[in-house]
């Protein structure tokens, strides 16, 4: 049993029966990890301020070690989409056959590929969001860092909502992760 399934469970209906709005939410999520990347980029190569990077590639590292010791599969009732990372990366190098499948469990017309195998311990959604918001806050060249890190929160919780409706995670991958960018991340930054 999962809480964050049960609190989430009116629009994981809504999401399943209208597929076209999981696709919009995923494109968005999508574009929202871009925000990160473009940070990085700007900090490490532009300021030369490499702390950002070394916090996200620790999370990115612990990440990839727990997720080689526990694979835990994705929920049977996960909602994905093409336009999910990291469900695209999957079908643009052809690792997986990303052809329509029929959705049987619902009334809906519409499709959705399926299931894609992934590191669900813990959400690298989450984790990198978090780490790039809070180092934004607590970066002190400009002021207008600290509106975007609140803004990047607000997002990472609209991010959260998401992936427990599509059951893309489970709710201790998104504490886990949370919990991970911001204690296990701030020794590596230094």
């Amino acid at each position: 049993i999962d809480t964050g399934f049960i609190l989430t469970q009116p629009l994981y209906t809504f999401l399943l029966n209208n597929r076209y709005w999981n696709d919009i939410f995923a494109g968005l999520n999508s574009i929202v990890l871009l925000i990160p990347g473009l940070y990085i980029g700007y900090m490490t190569l532009w300021i030369g301020d490499y702390s950002c990077s070394f916090r996200v590639l620790s999370v990115s590292l612990l990440r990839a070690f727990c997720g080689w010791f526990t694979y835990l599969p994705p929920d049977p009732s996960y909602l994905n989409s093409y336009y999910d990372f990291p469900d695209v990366i999957h079908c643009i190098t052809g690792n997986e056959d990303c052809s329509p499948t029929s959705n049987s469990d619902s009334n809906s017309e519409s499709s959705s590929p399926a299931i894609m195998p992934f590191v669900s311990f813990f959400s690298g959604h989450v984790a990198t969001l978090v780490v790039v918001a809070n180092h934004m806050a607590l970066s002190k060249t400009k002021s207008t860092r600290y509106y975007w890190s609140v803004t990047i929160h607000v997002l990472n919780i609209l991010q959260i909502i998401r992936l427990l409706a599509t059951r893309g995670h489970y709710s201790i991958d998104i504490i886990i992760g949370w919990y991970v960018a911001v204690y296990v991340s701030n020794p590596a930054g230094r």
